[in-house]
């Protein structure tokens, strides 16, 4: 599935109009590799890279028109947070005192309730040649969140084909965060009535030897080894080897939607996956400990005919490799210390998606 990709190949940053609100901006380099960011959401809605026989190819998930982001449910390409992932009875315990969130999947809170990061317009920082940084502010008492929460995230795109992402969040005082990226992959490649196959024949490799079960709540339970369930990635293999047919272990969640415990400490390779027919690898680094794999279990085409990104959704039709800490890991005792930040110690996070071919 191709598009069409503009042809300058040298390094620039410029912008264009989106709809009557908003902007996009353009990150290229000398690749011909395009990123396009807004400040709705800081959303990732394209990322045009070429395969290894010159076709151009969009490897995210997306809509076409702002108003689509902003009554779309699935986070699609957007910063989410303060707390990204699941917190469980939507409250948490800090200094003797108990903070009630929103509640905003059955008796969770999920990637931060109503502050919805993904939906609202960022503020431009600044750009250069190779990058955009955006700033928002989350106030005392959205989502429940105690403090104002400053937030800010930055694109970089290199000519080594690496869009590296940078997360800052200072909060006023001490408070748990937890940022990430929310786009879905798919390698072979969206064409322009959004539509794309599923990710069955993607094959991963994942450097994590644990992962987590859940409760019926999607709350993490217990810590397990991944040697002989589905959830063992240590060697490459297909996403659809879990998926079709639907893996008991996946029932469930009708899917993969788990989060692994990844190897290593710093910023460090953790994540490949391959895609045979247009031959691209990513390839995902993080200073993070963790990682949501989510393989868009629930994503559904939508009714409008207007809304050509909607409709081409289906469920599996992309994949999230979301960087991240453990869910509802303010509420365990044994790791709580390690997610809450303060305005002397604020919130700093680095994930880098490269892609390339064989």
């Amino acid at each position: 599935m191709s598009v069409n990709c503009m042809d300058q190949q040298e390094n620039a940053v410029y912008f264009s109009g989106w709809g009557n609100d908003y902007h996009l901006y353009h990150l290229r380099n000398a690749c011909g590799t395009q990123v396009d960011v807004s400040e709705l959401g800081a959303t990732i809605v394209h990322f045009r890279v070429h395969d290894e026989q010159g076709v151009c190819r969009d490897i995210v998930l997306g809509y076409e028109q702002p108003e689509e982001y902003l009554e779309g449910e699935f986070f699609i390409g957007g910063v989410v947070g303060p707390w990204a992932n699941r917190i469980a009875q939507g409250h948490y315990s800090l200094n003797s005192c108990l903070v009630e969130l929103d509640k905003n999947e059955g008796k969770n809170h999920l990637h931060g309730g109503s502050c919805q990061l993904h939906k609202r317009k960022w503020r431009l920082m600044n750009t250069d040649a190779s990058s955009v940084s955006f700033r928002t502010c989350v106030r005392r008492g959205e989502g429940g969140y105690p403090v104002n929460i400053e937030v800010q995230v930055t694109y970089l795109l290199t000519d080594d084909n690496e869009l590296c992402i940078e997360y800052y969040a200072c909060p006023e005082q001490l408070c748990p965060l937890n940022l990430t990226q929310h786009s879905y992959f798919n390698l072979t490649g969206r064409n322009l009535t959004g539509q794309t196959g599923t990710v069955f024949d993607h094959e991963l490799v994942l450097n994590a030897g644990q992962y987590w079960e859940t409760d019926p709540d999607s709350i993490p339970s217990r810590c397990e080894y991944v040697l002989n369930t589905p959830m063992d990635f240590r060697q490459q293999k297909k996403l659809g080897s879990g998926l079709s047919p639907m893996h008991p272990m996946l029932a469930d969640t009708k899917g993969y939607d788990h989060c692994f415990m990844l190897n290593g400490t710093g910023l460090r390779p953790v994540a490949q996956v391959y895609e045979p027919e247009s031959g691209l690898y990513l390839k995902v680094s993080t200073t993070e400990t963790a990682m949501q794999l989510y393989t868009g279990n629930f994503l559904t085409p939508g009714s409008d005919e207007k809304t050509s990104g909607h409709k081409g959704f289906a469920p599996w039709s992309g994949f999230c490799l979301e960087t991240q800490c453990i869910p509802n890991q303010i509420n365990m005792p044994d790791f709580r210390s390690h997610v809450t930040y303060s305005a002397a110690h604020p919130y700093r996070s680095t994930t880098v998606y490269q892609v390339f071919s064989s």
